[in-house]
């Protein structure tokens, strides 16, 4: 991955920026970028911590359900792609996950896949292929975080860069071509990495067009 994004607001809204609260509720108006970069300066950022505490802005819990409405620096404006990877395992009678872009797609663990060699422990990954310079939310880049009966090692929010990149090696040519021709008409719960470059659900021309696009010229 080319750049991991420190992650959502490590602070409580009475210490948060009143351009953040209103972002965070979705009621800002007109944002001038600038000045909410500065706000961010302030921030205290921590590398690692616990997802199911209560230092975030509009954290909310209902039916042993925790929500947490979170938003991205607005250096992830520069990304074509974003992605959230979470890893997970089982930890009550009924678990849940679900992860979602505001305007964007959603995934929950139902979609997960068992990670290798590590009994009980899954994987989800969440792909957003931004639309042209249009953030997902209000003026920056927000998400929707809802987790019960589960533990979670992992939460983790990357840059992946430019569309065309489907190995994810950093540079757009031959090799991603390749991986839109081996997998031409698959269709399903799809990955960058399977050549679905638009995020579809479906590998047809439009990736070939998308990667082809995206190489140097």
């Amino acid at each position: 991955m080319v750049q991991r994004f420190t992650r959502v607001i490590g602070t409580n809204v009475g210490s948060a920026s009143q351009a953040e609260v209103a972002i965070a509720r979705g009621d800002a108006g007109p944002c001038d970028l600038e000045e909410i970069a500065k706000d961010w300066q302030s921030v205290d950022w921590r590398e690692n911590f616990d997802w199911l505490c209560s230092e975030y802005i509009w954290p909310e819990i209902n039916d042993g359900f925790i929500t947490i409405e979170g938003m991205l620096h607005p250096d992830s404006r520069t990304a074509e792609r974003l992605r959230i990877i979470i890893e997970f395992k089982h930890d009550g009678p009924d678990p849940f996950i679900e992860i979602e872009w505001h305007n964007g797609p959603s995934r929950t663990h139902t979609d997960s896949k068992p990670i290798q060699d590590e009994p009980g422990w899954h994987m989800m990954m969440l792909t957003g292929i931004r639309d042209g310079d249009n953030p997902f939310g209000a003026c920056l880049d927000m998400f929707t975080y809802t987790v019960r009966d589960v533990e979670v090692r992992r939460f983790q929010i990357a840059d992946i860069g430019p569309i065309g990149d489907l190995n994810l090696d950093g540079v757009v040519d031959e090799l991603d071509l390749q991986i839109v021709l081996a997998n031409m008409a698959l269709s399903g719960d799809l990955e960058v990495e399977d050549g679905d470059a638009n995020g579809d659900g479906v590998v047809d021309a439009n990736d070939l067009n998308a990667v082809i696009q995206s190489m140097p010229e």
